[in-house]
């Protein structure tokens, strides 16, 4: 019994054992290495600089890492880590922390900075940089009572979250190329910003290259030095979106926005310098632009619909609107209640509604240009700001813009028309409108445009005739490289030019076939029937009655109307393209041996004459074989050649007999103006 009972406790002693052995095992290989020192984990490095501790991690794609309180080292300045497949900095994980500065993250598949990661972090700056990873999320309050100023540059990251006051101090944050950048309302509210600069907020923000499917409600309400967006598309700016007391510029560069919303500019904001250049804008919606702005600079822009009071600001000191293809003004789409300088040049503008503009005589407008625009339709009072402006401003200058009007003998009258005023002699002088072919003929005007006053001039005196002699006056172009195709119509538009590009190049095609691969065919088939004799190809040529065109239909009207069809077909326009590529093979490699075959029967032909000179048809004679010369370029040049000098001994030794055949001519050289003579490039 006692044996037995020592034997029963080692077997339980042996379980144990195994079963805690195991557990420490699991653990082991499960755990996130949240103990005291990061630098215990495998794949991290810890280095010693000074006083100072700098960490290295490089992950597994499938490991995961797990930041705690503790985890990091309070010596800790700089920590990089690299791969892995989930890597999370947990609450608290940087409290109290002293001179950390650097975190960066490289090729994660998932970040996340929860809340308060960073808490009461005090460091000269801290930088934080996240790079090729696939997700990044920055949670709500991640740095919470933070004293630090923080820089971030986020690339190269497939998509992105900032949620609601993530950034306790910013003093800098780049974010580039992301293909999702989603923002939470209030992503920009910082809690401690600390003093502004001598010339005022200290925060810039750039994005480029990004994808922003909304900016909500109050994303910008902290004071920001500058708002930078290039190169990006952003579908909706929502009301309130920019809510800052004041943000020193906002710079849009090359940016798709599909809609301003009402009040995404609310009317509490100061903004010193507002640009949009080269954008793509579909609409700005009634009241969109309420802030306040010094200074307002809209270039180089497309712009498909500007709705009533879009852009109504209190206090402007310069406006200028130059160079933009505007499909549509409404009414009272632009409204300035208090300005120094409106310039409104060189824009090409489709639609201008009644009394689209409101700039108000006041004493403080110094200065009034409307100049060098083109405008296709304008409706009655449209310019109905303009005669109070140019009564009473000293600098007000309406000058050089073309009507897409049909000249007419009382066209000032139509002038009138626009200004609501009989007093329209400033726009008449200096505009111009469309004269027809007949007139263009008539004064040997290239553009189509004169001078609304030189043409009342020449047509329209007390006499009846009209004397046609070359325009000397003053001409303008209309700019035809900036077609009309945004909205409802421009999609039309572009759909009628994508089907008559289809249609060109499937007639280029059918044109190519035709004389390519069917005419040559039937001239080849007609040639057989004649000749019994069989055409056997060289080496490297292709045999035209060996080529396998089973997968290719027969080239017809009914073909031809159903690959039309196909290619404006999404779903079977790859098809269709495939098709039409077997068929231009099928050109190619028809016209190759078509050309091949040319140059053998020149071969051949100039064989036989030589043997008719030399009085035999034997082919066994002392020359390079056929093998030697195959190259088509040259073969005539090499057989002519040995023709020639076969044939001058013939006339030499018939000569001597009094024969009739010495005097026969040899015919002329084949000429070739694209190649010299000489040996194959094969033979050298």
């Amino acid at each position: 019994m006692g044996v037995q009972w020592i034997i029963v406790q080692f077997m339980v002693m042996v379980c144990c054992s195994v079963m805690f052995l195991d557990g420490v095992s699991a653990y082991n290989s499960k755990r996130d290495y949240s103990d005291e020192e990061l630098c215990l984990h495998s794949a991290c490095n810890c280095t010693n600089t000074a006083n100072w501790k700098t960490i290295n991690c490089t992950l597994q794609n499938t490991e995961n890492l797990q930041i705690r309180h503790g985890s990091i080292p309070a010596t800790t300045i700089e920590l990089s880590i690299s791969g892995g497949n989930k890597i999370v900095i947990s609450e608290q994980s940087f409290h109290m922390h002293r001179g950390f500065n650097l975190l960066r993250v490289e090729g994660a598949k998932s970040f996340v900075i929860s809340k308060h990661g960073f808490n009461n972090l005090n460091s000269t700056a801290m930088d934080l940089q996240v790079h090729g990873c696939e997700r990044f999320l920055l949670e709500k309050n991640a740095f919470k009572n933070m004293e630090t100023p923080i820089r971030v540059s986020i690339s190269n990251t497939a998509f992105v979250s900032i949620e609601n006051s993530a950034f306790g101090r910013l003093q800098d944050a780049r974010f580039q190329g992301i293909k999702k950048l989603v923002f939470a309302e209030g992503a920009f509210t910082f809690e401690n910003q600390g003093d502004n600069g001598r010339h005022g907020p200290v925060t810039n923000l750039s994005f480029n290259n990004v994808k922003i499917p909304e900016i909500p409600r109050a994303t910008f309400v902290s004071a920001l030095a500058l708002v930078s967006i290039q190169d990006s598309e952003i579908q909706n700016i929502n009301m309130e979106a920019f809510k800052a007391t004041q943000i020193n510029e906002i710079y849009i560069n090359h940016t798709t926005i599909h809609k301003l919303r009402s009040g995404a500019l609310s009317e509490g904001t100061l903004i010193v310098n507002f640009i949009l250049s080269k954008c793509s804008i579909n609409v700005i919606e009634e009241y969109a632009i309420l802030a306040a702005i010094t200074n307002l600079t809209i270039q180089f822009s497309s712009i498909t619909e500007i709705h009533t009071g879009a852009i109504n600001s209190t206090m402007n000191v310069n406006i200028m609107i130059s160079d933009n293809q505007i499909n549509s003004l409404a009414k009272s789409s632009l409204v300035f209640n208090s300005c120094n300088r409106f310039a409104m040049e060189n824009n090409i503008i489709k639609i201008l509604k009644e009394n689209f503009l409101e700039v108000p005589y006041k004493e403080d407008v110094i200065e009034f240009v409307f100049a060098g625009n083109e405008i296709h339709d304008a409706e009655r009072g449209a310019f109905v700001a303009l005669p109070l402006l140019q009564k009473h401003l000293v600098h007000f200058k309406f000058n050089s813009n073309s009507f897409k009007k049909t000249c007419y003998c009382n066209i000032s009258e139509w002038l009138s028309e626009l200004l609501l005023n009989p007093n329209s002699y400033y726009v008449y002088d200096t505009s111009f409108c469309t004269v027809d072919n007949l007139l263009a003929r008539c004064f040997v005007l290239n553009e189509g445009l004169i001078n609304m006053k030189n043409f009342t001039a020449l047509t329209c005196g007390s006499g009846s005739d009209i004397h046609c002699e070359p325009y000397r006056g003053e001409t303008k172009k209309l700019n035809t490289t900036k077609p009309f195709l945004v909205g409802e119509e421009g999609d039309k538009n572009i759909h009628h030019y994508v089907t008559a590009l289809s249609i060109l190049l499937l007639l280029i095609v059918v044109i190519i076939i035709y004389i390519y691969v069917i005419r040559p065919r039937c001239q080849r088939r007609s040639s057989l029937e004649y000749e019994e004799q069989e055409v056997v190809p060289q080496d490297g040529d292709l045999d035209l009655e060996h080529v396998d065109y089973t997968d290719i239909p027969p080239l017809t009207e009914e073909l031809l109307v159903r690959l039309r069809k196909e290619l404006n077909d999404p779903d079977t326009a790859e098809n269709a393209a495939t098709m039409i590529q077997k068929l231009y093979e099928e050109v190619v490699k028809t016209d190759r041996v078509i050309n091949n075959n040319r140059q053998d029967d020149e071969a051949h032909l100039y064989e036989e004459l030589g043997n008719m000179h030399s009085g035999h048809h034997s082919t066994q004679m002392n020359r390079p074989s056929v093998n030697d010369y195959s190259e088509p370029k040259d073969a005539a040049h090499h057989v002519y050649t040995e023709l020639r000098t076969r044939g001058e001994d013939k006339r030499a030794s018939l000569t001597s007999t009094g024969s009739k055949m010495a005097t026969r001519p040899l015919p002329e050289q084949p000429k070739d103006e694209n190649e010299e003579a000489g040996p194959s490039s094969s033979a050298r």
